[in-house]
This record gives structure tokens, sequence and C-alpha cells, in this order.
């Protein structure tokens, strides 16, 4: 086994070509996955060359090469163990000079042009703060992930991107109609309708097949993704799957911006969607070990039933009477922090409304001084008589969305008022009936912000008037 700790020396000392090309000469039955390694090496090496990665995003991925080729030696010493101690395996019997080792990785060459055709359906979605990954299915539908788009509201900016298979290559752009979406925070899926184009037809990117049966733990599984936003890239497992409740546990290798990419059995049907990393101690399922994680394609499947039959809303906790209310007339100020200077000018002009019987409630400011958590502030937000929510594309960004999306289940049973800080399409959203200030335009399209503030300032007097008056 002298070979076999030269290669993990060179491995040690990171020299990832000379490791591979000793693995290779053993001839074991990890050679696809050798293979496979090597192309990543390379790849890496050519994005380096060019300039279009950044230093630890190699290191990175030379990391994870290491990892996987240091499992590979680790396997094929196992096999080449085994081998030894066969004592039928006769040097001239010439039926015994191949053999199966370990999992069977024979498969058609065919295979590689049907899983070319179906890298096509694989796509890159865009959205306010990154990128993720999506897959076009039956229906001119979007799968990826809650943690991607995780409202109707976030579809209608995100746009989808096919054909990005690599750098300087063109690729094909489209929108989606958040009327006809649907998702879940829990199982981390989002389903939603894109719109077709006249001139390039979604049926030019194919669709891909879901399966509802669940993967063995011994079979080979892979993802096509867009790790890191980049061009289209396709990985492999390399150990054994687990599968607990709706969570399939995997080895293949991700970056962020792959959440959201298919996982494809052999037969390149979809069992699963990839959504993020879990450590060691995240599972008794993947106890001492690290694993990657997939929603099950069986499980999304029956929560689409579930939400598709209508199931009842949960119910909401009554809204607070006027009897009941104590203290000032509280107004929340629900905004993203890159929009802060626009609030800070407003409510300068809202000086002659804080009286002893009206108060603002910052989301940044006031729950700092609070100390207050995600749960607290809504509940803050919750409690408020009136909620201005100031609207642009930063508001669905990450340091603010989830509150944003908590306020826009608000609507109806809370005094919800849009302030259009810059131009945002609100149709089909629960703002779309809801009359906001300015009435026309936003505030990043006037002349005279002082006085578009001031024309405000007056509206909103008149409606805090009217709810004392009823309070």
């Amino acid at each position: 086994m002298a070979k076999i700790q030269e290669i993990r020396t060179h491995l040690a000392e990171g020299r990832l070509r000379e490791a591979i090309d000793l693995l290779l000469q053993l001839n074991s039955g990890q050679t696809n996955m050798i293979i496979l390694q090597s192309s990543r090496l390379a790849r890496i090496r050519n994005e380096q060359n060019q300039g279009i990665r950044m230093p630890n995003e190699i290191e990175t991925t030379r990391n994870q090469i290491t990892h996987a080729l240091l499992t590979i030696v680790d396997n094929t010493e196992k096999e080449l163990k085994q081998s030894n101690g066969q004592s039928s395996m006769a040097v001239n019997d010439r039926t015994t000079l191949e053999r199966i080792i370990g999992r069977n990785g024979l498969v058609e060459v065919d295979w590689l042009a049907t899983g070319a055709s179906k890298a096509k359906s694989v796509c890159r979605v865009h959205v306010a703060d990154g990128f993720g990954t999506g897959f076009l299915v039956e229906g001119w539908y979007l799968f990826t992930n809650n943690h991607v788009i995780s409202s109707a509201v976030m579809a209608q900016t995100a746009r989808i991107e096919f054909g990005f298979d690599n750098p300087g290559q063109a690729s094909t752009f489209y929108t989606l109609d958040h009327t006809d979406f649907l998702t879940s925070e829990q199982l981390d899926y989002t389903k939603v309708k894109i719109k077709d184009r006249p001139d390039v037809k979604l049926s030019s990117w194919g669709t891909l097949t879901l399966t509802e049966s669940t993967p063995s733990e011994t079979e080979t599984l892979s993802i096509i993704q867009h790790p890191g936003g980049r061009s289209k890239m396709l990985a492999f497992s390399y150990d054994k799957t687990k599968i607990e409740k709706d969570t399939l546990f995997h080895s293949i290798s991700t970056e962020p911006g792959s959440s959201g990419s298919p996982v494809f059995n052999m037969k390149w049907e979809v069992v699963a969607i990839h959504f993020g990393y879990i450590s060691s101690m995240g599972s008794a399922t993947t106890a001492g070990w690290e694993a990657n994680q997939a929603v099950l394609i069986s499980s999304v499947m029956q929560d689409l039933q579930q939400q598709q039959k209508g199931q009842p809303p949960e119910q909401q906790p009554p809204e607070q009477s006027g009897n009941e209310r104590s203290g000032p007339l509280k107004i929340a100020l629900v905004y993203n922090q890159e929009d802060g200077s626009i609030v800070d000018h407003m409510v300068t002009h809202m000086y002659s409304l804080l009286q002893e019987n009206v108060s603002l409630f910052d989301i940044h400011k006031d729950s700092a001084k609070l100390g207050s958590s995600s749960k607290d502030l809504v509940k803050e937000v919750e409690q408020c008589d009136l909620i201005f929510v100031f609207i642009s594309r930063s508001l669905y960004r990450e340091s603010s969305r989830d509150l944003a999306i908590k306020v826009e289940g608000m609507v109806g049973r809370k005094r919800v008022l849009p302030i259009k800080v810059a131009a945002f399409r609100s149709k089909g959203t629960a703002y779309a009936d809801i009359v906001g200030l300015p009435r026309s335009g936003s505030l990043s399209g006037v002349s005279n912000i002082d006085s578009t503030l001031v024309s405000m300032v007056d509206e909103i007097s008149d409606l805090v008037d009217s709810m004392l008056d009823v309070l």
C-alpha cells in the first residue's frame, strides 16, 4: 500500500494533480469519481488564470476536491485489500482479470447526452440580494427554494435565466407570473409560473421529470447547479445518502447559489430539491459526518396537493378593539435600512403629529434599543394601530424581507399604508388595492421632495385624526 500512502502525502501537501495521476494508475472502481475531481481541478485552474474567481473561492473549491479525493483514497484502499484477499483470482484466468468493484459505475454512453439535454432545463434565478438555481417542469412552472423566492412580491422582481452554461455565452431571461404562486417555508420550496416569450419559447429548454420514488442509500445522485451564481456545473455524490422524514442528506458538492437545484437519480429524474448544508451536529441521522440537504419530491408533491385543495387558513388573533387600547396611537415604520434617509426625512416633516396621543415605532432604531428578537419585533408591529411600509426593491432584501412578508399578511386585519419610495409593481400583491402615498408616482421620481412630503403628511394627519376619533 506504499502508493496509497504516497497519494495521501500529495494531498496533505496540496499536490492535487500528482495525487489524481497516481489514483488513476491504480485502475480502481473509483475511476469515474477521480475523473470528475480532475475536471473540477482543471476548471478552477482555468478560471484562476482568467481572473474570474476570487482567491478565497479557489481555495474553498480546492478544499472540497481534497476532501472528495481523501474519501476516494479510503474507498480505493478498501477495494485493493479485498482484491488481494481473493485467492480464487488466478492471474492466468482471463475471466477474473476484470471485475465490478463496489458500486457498478457502468452506464451507456448515451447517458451523458441525456444529461446534457436535461441540463438545459436548469436555470439561474436572479433576486434582489443574489442568485439561486431553479428548474423547469411541465406546465412551464419553476421550482426553487422558498429562501430564494419566498413570496409573490419577490416573484415580481425575480428574473429567470436559461442558457447560462459558459461565461460569455448568450442566455435568455424570463419573468414570473406572481399570481400563480405556491410556497412552503417549512419544506423550503417554491413553485411559480414562468411567463413565456414570443421570440424564445420556454419549450426550447425542455422540462424535467419529477419522481416520488425514494433513492436508495447506495444510489449515485447528481446535481446540476449554478454554484456561486457562476455558469452551470455538475456534481456527483461520493458517499451514501440518508433519509430522515422529508429530507435527503447527500454528499454532492454545492456552494451558495446552488439553492433550488434539482437532485437527479441515474435515470435523470428529479428526486429532491437541494436547499442547504448541515453540520455533523445537526441531526441524529448525520451524526459524525457532514451533509448537504434536499427536500424529497414526494414530500413536495404531498404538500402541493394539500395547498391546492384549499386547506383552511390558520386562525388569526382577533384585532384589538378600540375600547381595549390604552396609551397613544402607535405608528410602525417598516423599511429597509437602505431607505433610512427617506424615512428620517419624512419623520422630520411629521413633527406636528408626534404629540402625546401619537408615537412612532421604528423597526430598526427602536428594536435595537429594546433588544427585540425577530419574533418580538413582529409582535411589536402587530400591536401598532397603523403601519407605514416604505415600498422599494430594497424592502425585500435579506435584512427586512421576513418582516415585510409578515406585514403583507397583516393587510386586511391592520391599517397598512404603503409609502412608495421607488417604483415597484404591486399588482397581484396585498398592496394592490391600497391607495398609497404619494398618490401618483414615487418619492424617487418627484422634483421637490419636501413639497411632496408636506402634502403627504397633511393626508396622514387627516387619517390619524379620524383614527383617534374612533379609538
